[in-house]
């Protein structure tokens, strides 16, 4: 069942071995790998047995010995490095879960990861195509540890992946690749750095789950920011842009890893804009797990100079004089109202049909359901500035039919306008913790405290992270967040309208 096999590893400081002392098999693909806190680039095949990067010199030289694609590969401290295939029965076929209202079923062609560590530094990482329980299969062989990571990749699509040793102290070592491939790399490069307590977190590039969009929108204000806390400026080409997206200290971050200017630093939702009291939907099965109308801090400016000064803490509820009469709101993306704003002016600027202080705000969990649960996943759909004329009540399960709210104008805007904020609560990518739950390890609750974006390093973009070269910096940069799949279904997301996807 088991073989045995060895990896040569060339390190600038360091040659040796691990595995057993049999014969190594034929060399496959040497993948690459990256010196800790430096990116690497992974994007055709004909580039995965290189050493991409400007810190090579500092990076594995190479090494040999891979295995040709095992479905599951583990690692502990003590044992030899083994593989797994799936045919051999040892981890059992998946059963279907039954659904309760609300819940979706994991959708066809995901298999299931698992991260475990040990007392003492133990750690391994095995992974099954066919959905079966890769943890289950761990603890039968290593004895009870931590499940430090679980969830969904996908089984022949892309994944990326992210590996941290000693919790922090090694890493990252980051992977895009299609199916079980940059599992592997990040299992051969586990072995190689000879730490204790080694994590993987993965996350599928695309986990389609919204079957629609909220509303069929005019206008795009702003999209998530990836350069946000804890990363306040990236590099854009590391990730593959040219001019005139090309910025080394960007401060805003599309989907696309361009650097975007003209827009709100630090965003972690999409503002789309539609005319007052247009319906609102969920975008598919789920449950309604807080409804209210928030009290922002919102303050109106004494003057119109205060008004035009960014984060001064208030807002106006007229455009200022002198605005031009075709510019009625910030719908109008022309240059020609961009430019009446000078420098130095903010949003700030509030349209006469303002509604107020209050901000209706509805949330929504996606329970994506797995055999066993262990592998479950969990998004939160944020809408804020809702007009709540439409009011389920939390716990009420919802349909991709079911009308949530209405488009309102109360709280921070500019104009009438949804902002989502899509929350990712399993499989977060900080190493110290598996899961990250709005309401703790809750499907529902009656009364949630906090403001709009307390859950700000943990939104993602359901856009998906699509930029050519490097993984999602969400996912690693920051040592704390989490990776974005793309969760529209096909022709199911909004048109990105304006100029944040370019």
């Amino acid at each position: 069942m088991y073989s045995c096999f060895k990896r040569v590893l060339f390190i600038a400081v360091f040659a040796g071995h691990v595995g057993c002392d049999e014969a190594p098999p034929a060399d496959g693909e040497a993948a690459p790998t990256i010196a800790p806190g430096a990116p690497q680039a992974i994007t055709e095949v004909a580039e995965y047995d290189r050493i991409v990067g400007e810190e090579a010199n500092e990076a594995f030289a190479g090494f040999a010995g891979t295995e040709d694609a095992p479905d599951v590969r583990v690692f502990a401290p003590g044992e030899m490095s083994r593989h797994l295939s799936p045919e051999t029965g040892d981890i059992a076929a998946p059963s279907k879960p039954s659904l309760a209202a609300g819940e979706i079923a994991e959708p066809a062609g995901y298999g299931h990861y698992c991260s475990m560590t040990w007392p003492g530094g133990g750690w391994a990482y095995a992974w099954d195509t066919n959905g079966g329980d890769p943890c289950g299969y761990l603890t039968s062989e290593f004895g009870a540890g931590t499940i430090r990571k679980a969830g969904l990749f996908s089984a022949a699509g892309a994944n990326e992946t992210v590996i941290w040793c000693d919790g922090q102290a090694w890493g990252p070592g980051v992977y895009r690749g299609f199916g079980g491939a940059p599992l592997t790399w990040a299992f051969d490069a586990s072995v190689a750095a000879e730490q204790p307590n080694c994590v993987m977190t993965v996350s599928p590039l695309e986990l389609p789950i919204f079957e629609r969009s909220p509303a069929t929108f005019s206008w795009t204000s702003t999209g998530v920011d990836f350069a946000r806390e804890g990363a306040p400026t990236l590099n854009t080409g590391w990730f593959g842009a040219v001019a005139p997206y090309l910025n080394s200290m960007a401060t805003k971050v599309n989907f696309k890893g361009h650097a975007i200017t003209g827009y709100i630093d630090d965003h972690d939702g999409w503002d789309w804009g539609v005319a007052e009291n247009t319906d609102l939907y969920a975008m598919t099965d789920g449950k309604i797990i807080v409804s209210r109308d928030y009290q922002t801090s919102a303050v109106v400016c004494a003057t119109a100079e205060a008004a035009k000064k960014k984060n001064g803490g208030c807002i106006n509820r007229d455009f200022p004089a002198g605005w031009p009469a075709t510019c009625t709101s910030w719908s109008d993306m022309s240059a020609s109202c961009q430019n009446a704003i000078t420098a130095g002016d903010y949003i700030e600027y509030r349209n006469s049909g303002w509604d107020g202080y209050l901000q209706g705000e509805v949330y929504v969990r996606h329970k994506i359901v797995a055999s066993p649960a262990t592998y479950n996943e969990s998004f939160v759909a944020g809408y804020f500035h809702v007009k709540r004329t439409v009011t389920p009540a939390v716990g009420t399960n919802v349909t991709k039919n079911t009308i949530i709210g209405d488009v309102g104008n109360g709280g921070w805007t500019t104009a009438p306008h949804l902002h989502l904020t899509v929350i990712r609560e399993t499989n977060v990518g900080t190493p110290t913790q598996k899961d990250r739950w709005f309401v703790a390890n809750a499907d529902n609750c009656t009364y949630c405290t906090g403001g709009s974006h307390d859950f700000h390093r943990y939104a993602i973009d359901p856009y998906g992270w699509q930029a050519p070269l490097h993984i999602d910096p969400r996912g690693w940069v920051t040592k704390d967040g989490a990776m974005s799949p793309k969760l529209w279904q096909a022709n199911a997301n909004p048109p990105v309208v304006g100029g944040w996807g370019d």
